[in-house]
């Protein structure tokens, strides 16, 4: 969805009559979470300023932590989490922001996630731990910054 669709969606919902408060909460929280996912700072702002849910968990229970850790927007949870927003919430398949940072390679959103607490040996469903990704998609980079935080 491009930014002026995002805004343009988010202007219709803020319009809305008809919607309940909740109604229109759960709207505003799922468009905050395509937005945190694109990296639309502008209206991550606008959609948390109106009141959407920082925490909204999506059927998969991802967040928009989770959208901006697969897309490496460290500046989008940097404001979500000054917002309140949990730095590390599971999905169903047990799966943590950190786990997307290391899996797309954003070292600079996995170093500040494990600067902020994530755990470093946390288990997706299946087993995986931050190293097992890193090893499979053979980003050495990632694997030398998780080891300096395996020496701590």
């Amino acid at each position: 969805m491009t930014p002026v669709k995002l805004f343009l969606a988010a202007l219709a919902v803020a319009l809305m009559p008809s919607m309940t408060s909740a109604d229109t909460q759960r709207e505003l929280s799922q468009e905050l979470f395509e937005a945190a996912h694109l990296g639309y700072m502008p209206i991550v702002i606008d959609l948390v300023s109106r009141g959407a849910n920082v925490n909204y968990m999506n059927g998969r229970r991802e967040t928009a932590m989770h959208g901006a850790a697969s897309r490496g927007h460290l500046h989008v949870i940097q404001y979500l989490r000054a917002h309140r927003a949990y730095l590390h919430p599971r999905t169903v398949e047990n799966w943590l922001p950190l786990h997307h940072a290391v899996r797309f390679g954003h070292e600079n959103v996995a170093n500040y996630m494990l600067a902020n607490g994530a755990p470093l040996y946390s288990r997706t469903r299946t087993g995986q731990t931050v190293f097992d990704i890193a090893e499979a998609t053979g980003n050495i980079r990632m694997l030398n910054l998780l080891e300096r935080y395996r020496r701590r």
